[in-house]
């Protein structure tokens, strides 16, 4: 687990840059493993501005994934990799006013004995640090500890380098705050087919209802697969492995749904937003004076009836609180 830390420094508005790097990575104790830890935490939690691609093939205008690629050939060491990517991220600061700067952290996460089935990835992120108040205990006054901003990401990627060398799908995470900031730090990476998280949901949304639609499956059939769908990204902590959506959508046809999906441009695994998949198991009725929300448990449950010719919804244990008795 190398981790190393360098300091890129630029005042706002100014096309000076100054670079301060670590020349060796540091210690691996339970202090650098608990840090990570976080920042994983929170790339997990952070949902704006989250995009997925691949590299692009021109190392000569983006070298990030030969640096990448020259250190996993052991051509370069740890060290080596991430001062080049951070002399290549301070250029590309320097030509946007916006950028502000940071501690560029950069880690190597590999499978441990412990947890052989964790993939090999890399992360990289910018962290800024300002001053907080404290307390001094000798003197009992006031004072200011610098402290890292870690409420949340505004860029940070992480690479699945496992899937980047299989030749995988959407091998790249990347979140990027503002877009005047985040154009350069996407550049940075040479990001390619780049697909926001929140496209992927629709995409993977659309495709299994239209493909229910063609063969008419009655609501019964369709509230099971997308419970099942939903089980299966829940599992996967909100990432849709493609492979199994296709089994569990086409059992008969998984070869039929997968090319669909795959041309509709859905990855073998693609990374998508778990609350519209939660609220896709909802029915929703809106006009001006009456709203419902049923979910499909409810309905599984018998307390919800639907006559679809009639037009009427018969709600049973329901109660509206005391002194509540309607006569219709």
């Amino acid at each position: 687990m190398p981790l190393i830390i360098h300091e890129l420094t630029k005042p706002k508005h100014s096309q000076e840059v100054t670079a301060r790097f670590r020349e060796e990575p540091l210690p691996s104790g339970d202090r650098e493993r608990g840090f990570l830890k976080d920042v994983g935490k929170l790339f997990e939690k952070e949902r704006t501005g989250r995009l997925f691609g691949t590299f692009a093939k021109n190392r000569d205008l983006f070298p990030f994934p030969q640096y990448l690629s020259d250190y996993l050939e052991r051509k370069i060491t740890f060290t080596e990799f991430s001062q080049r990517a951070a002399t290549l991220l301070k250029m590309k600061m320097s030509k946007t006013q916006a950028a502000t700067g940071g501690f560029l952290v950069i880690s190597h996460d590999l499978p441990t004995p412990e947890d052989p089935g964790r993939g090999e990835t890399l992360l990289a992120c910018m962290l800024t640090q300002r001053g907080a108040h404290a307390i001094d205990a000798e003197t009992l006054s006031l004072t200011s500890v610098p402290r890292l901003e870690m409420d949340h990401l505004d860029l940070a990627t992480r690479i699945r380098i496992d899937v980047w060398k299989d030749e995988g799908s959407n091998p790249v995470q990347v979140i990027a705050g503002r877009k005047e900031v985040s154009d350069y730090f996407l550049e940075f990476l040479g990001l390619d087919q780049q697909r926001e998280c929140a496209a992927m949901t629709r995409t993977l949304q659309e495709v299994c209802d239209e493909w229910m639609d063609e063969r008419s499956l009655p609501i019964s059939r369709r509230e099971d697969l997308r419970q099942e769908i939903c089980g299966q990204i829940q599992d996967g902590h909100g990432e849709a492995d493609l492979r199994s959506v296709a089994r569990a959508m086409a059992p008969d046809a998984e070869e039929d749904f997968y090319a669909r999906a795959v041309q509709a441009g859905l990855g073998e695994r693609s990374r998508v937003d778990q609350r519209p998949f939660r609220q896709w198991l909802h029915y929703e009725y809106k006009d001006d004076d009456i709203k419902l929300m049923i979910t499909s448990e409810a309905r599984r449950q018998g307390r919800v009836e639907y006559d679809p010719v009639k037009k009427i919804v018969t709600l049973k244990d329901v109660d509206l609180g005391p002194g509540e008795t309607w006569i219709v």
